[in-house]
Parts: structure tokens; C-alpha cells; sequence
């Protein structure tokens, strides 16, 4: 379901949808979002169905963790757009264009604390993370450790000195965060692997070797990697 979902999106919004015009542009945007979401949103309705008990939760209190996750996921969508537009973009613009694309975060977040039962398991790991610090610790400075010594190499090769500029240190420091929060929050974390690693995986280690199960896991990322790496 979720390789449907990416297909049935992704596809149109680069191979068909006119590329020509800031409404396309947007649109394909926002189909390229819901494609990216594919795999956690598909194991979600399949948990909801499987397991389908919940328990009333006052609106007042879904909204106490869906609003707050909803403007993180805005303020950093709207400075990963920032990056990347050209100079004299209006701010107010891009603040607009990321209000529907942190729905999703927002929701996906909201739903492993107030979810459906099935729902709710399945993100269990959002809430309640599993397993040592240290491979958490390794997940979260992999990627500024690569761009910080990334900036060494540049500069020793430059002729500069090995550690950066003050100046260049904070936009260096900025670009790593906002680039880390952006993949976490849109394009390869939560939307992903939670679908993923966090069901299909765990369904085909019930059944299968770890090994057959991740292989059967590969075969099926890798088609749903397809359209991304076409367009």
C-alpha cells in the first residue's frame, strides 16, 4: 500500500504535473510530501484496521501535542525552504507554503500518543524510545561530524586554517541543523522508517529469519525508492 501511495503521487508530480509554474511547483511539493509519508501512513491505516480500540481523548488534549509538533515542523520546513530559494523570497510566502506540509508530522506525532490502539504500538518507539543511548548518540552527530570535517578538508585545502571561521562556523552550524530536522521530520525519518522498520520489518521477523525478513525489507525499499530516484 504504501509503494502504491509513493507511486500513485510522486509520479505525477514531476512526470506530469507542467514544472513551468509556481502552482505546479507547489503541487508537485505537496504530492512529493504525501509520497514520502507513504510507508508510515500506509502501516497506520493497517493498524488502525487490525486493531481498531481507542480511548476518548479530549480534543483539548490531542491538540496539546499536535499544535506545539505542527509549528516545530513549520519553522523548520519554511528555513529548509529558505536555503534553498532564491534571494528576496518573501518569508510570509514560505511560512504559507509549509503550513499544510507539517500536517503531516504533526499528525503522524499526535497519533503515537492519541492514536488507535494498533496505532499507537506501532509508534510506541516515538514516544518511548528503545535500546542504548550510545547508538542514539552515534544517529544524531553522524551527520554534523561529516559536515564539520567536511568544512576541515575544504579549508586545509584552501590553504586555511582547519577549523572554521566564526562566521562560517554559525551558518555551517544553522545548515547542519536545519538539514538534520528537515530529513527527521520530511524526507527520510519519521515518514519512513516508521513504516518501515517500525512495521513491515517487525512483521516479517515474526515470520522469517532476520535475514530473509530484511532482504524480503531491501527488495521492497528499493521499489519504493524508485520514483524518488527517478525524478
Amino acid at each position: 500500500m504504501g509503494i502504491a501511495i509513493c507511486y500513485v503521487t510522486l509520479f505525477p508530480a514531476f512526470l506530469i504535473i507542467p514544472q513551468d509554474t509556481d502552482l505546479g511547483q507547489f503541487v508537485s511539493m505537496y504530492l512529493g510530501r504525501i509520497g514520502a509519508y507513504s510507508p508510515v501512513l500506509a502501516a497506520m491505516l493497517v493498524a488502525r484496521i487490525v486493531r481498531s480500540g481507542r480511548q476518548h481523548v479530549p480534543l483539548a488534549r490531542r491538540l496539546s501535542i499536535f499544535l506545539p509538533v505542527w509549528f516545530i515542523a513549520v519553522v523548520i520546513h519554511t528555513a529548509s525552504l529558505w536555503l534553498a530559494a532564491p534571494p528576496g523570497t518573501s518569508p510570509v510566502l514560505l511560512i504559507v507554503l509549509s503550513l499544510p506540509a507539517a500536517l503531516l508530522p504533526a499528525f503522524v506525532i499526535s497519533s503515537a500518543f492519541f492514536g488507535a490502539d494498533g496505532v499507537k504500538q506501532m509508534l510506541s518507539t516515538l514516544v518511548r524510545p528503545k535500546g542504548s543511548i550510545v547508538y542514539y548518540s552515534v544517529a544524531l552527530l553522524t551527520l554534523p561530524v561529516i559536515h564539520i570535517v567536511g568544512a576541515g578538508i575544504t579549508n586545509i585545502l584552501n590553504g586555511k586554517g582547519w577549523f572554521p571561521q566564526v562566521s562560517q562556523g554559525a551558518d555551517l552550524a544553522l545548515t547542519v541543523f536545519i538539514t538534520f530536522f528537515s530529513v527527521l521530520l520530511f524526507s527520510g525519518g519519521i515518514n519512513e522508517e516508521s513504516g518501515w522498520q517500525g512495521f513491515v520489518q517487525l512483521r516479517l521477523q515474526a515470520k522469517y529469519s532476520p535475514l530473509v525478513a530484511n532482504l524480503i525489507l531491501w527488495v521492497l525499499m528499493v521499489i519504493w525508492h524508485i520514483p524518488g530516484d527517478i525524478v
